[in-house]
C-alpha cells in the first residue's frame, strides 16, 4: 500500500474543533481541506474507531484518508486493484471494512487512464481497514447492459445494499452468500442514487427521480415518500437517515442545498429544514457522513466543472480547479 503524507497548514486543521463561529447565513464551517485540485471527489466515509475520514477520487481513481490531525495519505494507489472512478463509500466499523463503489462513466465522469472498452463497467470493493488490502471485488461488466453502481448502505449484520443509477436496480451483498445479487428494481427511469436504512432497518430510503422511494425490506414493496404541500421533489445525491429524519444533499436544485426532511410514523415528510443553502464554497456538493451530532460533507466536488474542462486528449486547465473542501454542520 502506497502512502503519501501531506502537511496541511494549521489554519485548516479544524477537523474536530468545537470552536466555530457561525454567521446567521452560514451554518456550515470548514472541517478540513485536501490540497489536491485534481482529486475530484464524490464519496466520503468515516471510521469512528480510528477517527479517520476516507475520500474517494473519481479522476485519480484512488482513496485518500485524513486523520484527526489533518494529515492526508493515500489509502490506495491510483487504479489499484482495478479501481475505476470512486463514488459511494461506507465504513463497517464492527468488521473493520471499507466498502467503496467504483464506476466508469466515460466523459460523464472522467477518470485517468480509463478507456471506452469498459465504459459502463462497475464494481464494489471491500477493503480491510487494518491492512489496506482488498478483501473482495464484486464486478459487473458492460454486457449485455451498462451499469453505474453509485451508493451503498450497510446493515448492522454487515449486509450491503447498492444502487445502480443506470438500470434502476438495487443489489444486495449478504455476509452469508457474499455475492452481488439483484434485490429489487425501482424502474428503468428511476435513476437511484443515495440510499440508507431506517433506524429499525425495516425500510430502505432511496433518492430517485421524482422523489425519495421507500422500499420495505421484507416484502420489497415500493412507494414514494409524501411531501408537504408546496414542496416539490428535486435531485438528491447523498441521502442519510438520522433520528427520524433524512439528511439530503441537493446539488442542482433552485439553490444548492443540504436539507433535513422530518418524517412521521408513516414515513411521510412533515417538515423540511434547510441546513445550508448556497454556501460560498459550494461547487456541486455531493455526499456526506454523519459523525455524532454533525454532518460532514463534500462542498466542492467540481464534477460538472471538471467534465466541462476535460478534453478528449486528456488535457484540462488545472488552474480553474480548487482544493477539496469538506464542510460540517451541526444537526
Amino acid at each position: 500500500m502506497k502512502f503519501t503524507t501531506v502537511k496541511i497548514a494549521p489554519a485548516v486543521l479544524l477537523l474536530f474543533s468545537l470552536c466555530f463561529f457561525a454567521t446567521a447565513q452560514e451554518r456550515s464551517q470548514v472541517a478540513f481541506r485536501i490540497p489536491d485540485r485534481e482529486l475530484i471527489p464524490e464519496g466520503i466515509a468515516f471510521d469512528p474507531r480510528a477517527k479517520v475520514f476516507y475520500v474517494g477520487s473519481t479522476y485519480q481513481r484512488k482513496i485518500v484518508s485524513v486523520d484527526e490531525k489533518g494529515a492526508m495519505r493515500d489509502f490506495t494507489g491510483e487504479a489499484q486493484d482495478g479501481l475505476l472512478g470512486v463514488v459511494g463509500m461506507k465504513v463497517d466499523t464492527k468488521r473493520r471494512l471499507l466498502w467503496a463503489i467504483s464506476s466508469n462513466a466515460g466523459s460523464g465522469m472522467p477518470g485517468k487512464g480509463l478507456g471506452r472498452d469498459c465504459l459502463g463497467c462497475s464494481a464494489v470493493f471491500k477493503y480491510d481497514l487494518r491492512t489496506g488490502k482488498l478483501v473482495k471485488k464484486y464486478a459487473l461488466d458492460n454486457k449485455p447492459r451498462v451499469h453505474f453502481l453509485n451508493d451503498l448502505t450497510i446493515t448492522s449484520r454487515g449486509d450491503v445494499f447498492v444502487t445502480d443509477s443506470l438500470t434502476g436496480d438495487i443489489y444486495l451483498i449478504t455476509r452469508t452468500k457474499d455475492e452481488l445479487e439483484l434485490f429489487t428494481n425501482l424502474g428503468e427511469k428511476a435513476f437511484p442514487n443515495g440510499i440508507d436504512l431506517s433506524g429499525d432497518e425495516k425500510q430502505l430510503f432511496v433518492a430517485a427521480y421524482g422523489g425519495v422511494r421507500l422500499v420495505n425490506v421484507s416484502d420489497k414493496k415500493i412507494r414514494t415518500l409524501n411531501l408537504p404541500d408546496g414542496v416539490s421533489p428535486v435531485v438528491i445525491d447523498g441521502l442519510y437517515f438520522y433520528k427520524g429524519s433524512l439528511i439530503a444533499v441537493q446539488p442542482f436544485a433552485d439553490r444548492k442545498k443540504v436539507v433535513r426532511y422530518f418524517l412521521d410514523k408513516e414515513a411521510a415528510v412533515t417538515k423540511v429544514e434547510v441546513i445550508e443553502a448556497e454556501h460560498p464554497l459550494f461547487i456541486q456538493p455531493t455526499t456526506g457522513v454523519i459523525v455524532g451530532k454533525y454532518f460532514y460533507y463534500i462542498a466542492n466536488s467540481q464534477l460538472q466543472l471538471f467534465r466541462s474542462l476535460y478534453k478528449p486528449d486528456g488535457a484540462y486547465d488545472r488552474a480553474k480547479l480548487l482544493d477539496v473542501v469538506v464542510l460540517r454542520a451541526r444537526l
